[in-house]
C-alpha cells in the first residue's frame, strides 16, 4: 500500500462526513436525540475504508491526479452510499424504527467533498513542493522542438 497515511487520513473524513449529513438533517445536537448515529458512524467507519481499498484508492499516487481520479472517488463514494443504505434498510430501520434516508444522501455527498478536497489538497500541496523545489534553477529558457500531430 502506497498510501497508508492517506488511509489513516480517511478515517476522520469519513467521521466528518457521516456527523455533518446528520448535523445538515437534525441541527449540531443530534447526538443527543438520535440514538442510530453511533451505529451507522461504526458502520460507515468500517465500510467506507474498505470499499475505497478494494477500489484501489490507496494505491494511486494522489500526486498526479486527474479526472479519472475523481471519477474513482465518485464510484467508491456511491458504492459505499449503496451498502451503508442497505444497512440502514435491514438494520437500522428495525432497531430504530425511523432514519432519515437524506442523511445517507448527505454523507455521499460529504464524502465525495472530503475526501476528494484532501485529495485534492494533495495534487496542489505536491505541485507546490515542486515548484519550489525547481525555484532555485537557471532562469533561462529552454528550446524545446515538439513532433506530432494532435493536441
Amino acid at each position: 500500500m502506497r498510501n497508508r497515511y492517506v488511509l489513516l487520513a480517511g478515517f476522520p473524513l469519513f467521521a466528518l462526513a457521516a456527523a455533518a449529513a446528520f448535523a445538515a438533517r437534525f441541527d449540531w445536537m443530534f447526538y443527543e436525540h438520535r440514538p442510530e448515529f453511533l451505529p451507522y458512524l461504526l458502520v460507515a467507519l468500517a465500510v467506507k475504508p474498505l470499499v475505497f481499498l478494494c477500489l484501489g484508492m490507496y494505491m494511486r499516487y494522489w500526486r498526479y491526479m486527474g479526472i479519472q481520479d475523481l471519477a474513482v472517488i465518485l464510484t467508491a463514494a456511491s458504492v459505499s452510499s449503496v451498502l451503508l443504505a442497505a444497512f440502514v434498510v435491514l438494520a437500522l430501520d428495525r432497531l430504530f424504527y425511523e432514519f432519515s434516508r437524506v442523511v445517507v444522501v448527505n454523507d455521499w455527498l460529504l464524502t465525495v467533498a472530503t475526501v476528494g478536497g484532501f485529495r485534492v489538497a494533495l495534487r496542489v500541496f505536491g505541485d507546490s513542493q515542486a515548484a519550489r523545489s525547481g525555484a532555485g534553477k537557471a532562469d533561462r529558457p529552454h528550446r524545446t522542438l515538439i513532433v506530432g500531430a494532435g493536441d
